[in-house]
């Protein structure tokens, strides 16, 4: 087999393997403010008729998407992963901390009213209470 058919093959062999792991490093500067994307949107259940209209966070850099776990069981959201240990790193913090998530789907409302199907990782807490600025 050519060198570049066993490159191939072991690249297709490595994107069809599975983890439940996921390590998300975000580091900021504690001494500067940063303006963030934050906006209103409602968040519904896409079997159940529950909403609740929620302050997301747009990251378009993001790798992942995230939820908060009290949010999730308040809107019954249907659970499709169980069991991930996710590692995270928050805003400021250089330590690791771990802890237990699901991956739930729901839908966001956009502003000419479709419904976007996402899915996103619970934890405990996203952010801190975010300030608000004014234009």
């Amino acid at each position: 087999m050519k060198r570049y058919e066993q490159e191939k093959k072991q690249h297709s062999e490595k994107a069809t393997t599975k983890t439940y792991a996921v390590k998300v490093d975000v580091n900021v500067s504690q001494t500067k403010e940063i303006a963030m994307p934050i906006t209103q949107a409602n968040i519904h259940n896409p079997e159940k008729p529950k909403l609740q209209k929620v302050d997301i966070l747009l990251d378009s850099a993001s790798a992942s998407t995230f939820i908060n776990e009290k949010l999730a069981e308040s809107l019954q959201l249907p659970v499709v992963k169980e069991n991930i240990l996710l590692e995270i790193s928050t805003f400021g913090n250089s330590e690791l901390q771990q802890t237990q998530s699901k991956v739930v789907i729901f839908q966001l409302e956009a502003e000419d009213g479709e419904l976007i199907q996402m899915d996103a990782y619970t934890i405990p807490t996203l952010t801190q209470p975010l300030p608000k600025i004014d234009n």
